[in-house]
């Protein structure tokens, strides 16, 4: 049986998280100031984990599946009715979002937990780039991942 006080608590983390990133981060600066960088990132990164620490719990505790990888643990969730399925798509762009410069691929994975096959994530990422939400910059192994400029 999920334990719904501690799913409140991570949900009130990744709240907590969400606004001081609204309420600290200045979106101008965030290129040239290393402290306001540093700080979006880390405080998505605590978001991220409580997010992931929420799916687990749930996941375990109702016995949903085995999830192979932190992205079909929000798969399952949506397949079960917990979360809307778009949220799961918008765990990538979230993560490019944080990070203004891009990110390669293998830091993309990293960022994953490292548990999605290479080949998930560049089918992923092809598909948002066909939906024209991310740009790649570079190619093959070298290109930088990050959001659309539009």
């Amino acid at each position: 049986m999920t334990d719904f006080e501690l799913v409140r608590k991570k949900l009130a983390l990744i709240e907590s998280c969400v606004r001081e990133i609204q309420e600290m981060v200045r979106p101008a600066e965030i290129q040239t100031d290393l402290v306001q960088q540093r700080f979006a990132e880390r405080t998505l990164l605590i978001a991220i984990q409580a997010s992931l620490d929420a799916a687990a719990h749930i996941v375990s505790d109702d016995r949903l599946g085995e999830p192979r990888n932190n992205r079909e643990l929000f798969e399952i969730l949506g397949r079960n009715g917990w979360i809307p399925e778009e949220l799961v798509e918008a765990l990538i762009l979230a993560l490019l979002a944080a990070n203004q410069e891009g990110l390669a691929l293998r830091e993309i994975r990293t960022r994953l937990a490292g548990t999605l096959a290479e080949w998930e994530v560049k089918d992923d990422l092809a598909l948002r780039k066909q939906l024209e939400l991310i740009r790649a910059r570079g190619h093959g192994r070298g290109a930088y991942w990050g959001l659309s400029d539009q």
